[in-house]
């Protein structure tokens, strides 16, 4: 499963691609989120993008969200504390069916 509640937060599995044209929320495919930002992945900015990214679509506070396996692979997983899997999934406007 790509997304799963643990203790009232929220865990997202997901691919980041940096140097993406645009920063943008793709599909779930091999059970990833895959998610595609401008940034490049040179001293951390990728993840600091990636962070600030997920805030904004899932409407939260940065210190909301952190990264909590993966900092140095393009394969992530991300707490999002406070939020549940079905109101991330809607703020991402994904498909529904988890």
């Amino acid at each position: 499963m790509w997304i799963r509640e643990q203790n009232g937060s929220t865990i997202i599995s997901c691919k980041v691609h940096p140097n993406a044209k645009r920063d943008a929320i793709g599909e779930v495919k091999n059970d990833q989120l895959h998610i595609y930002l401008t940034s490049t992945p040179v001293d951390g900015k990728a993840n600091m993008s990636l962070v600030k990214y997920i805030s904004k679509q899932v409407r939260t506070a940065k210190s909301n969200v952190c990264i909590v396996r993966g900092e140095k692979s393009r394969n992530k997983a991300i707490l999002v504390k406070g939020k549940r899997p079905e109101e991330i999934v809607a703020s991402l406007g994904l498909n529904p069916t988890l």
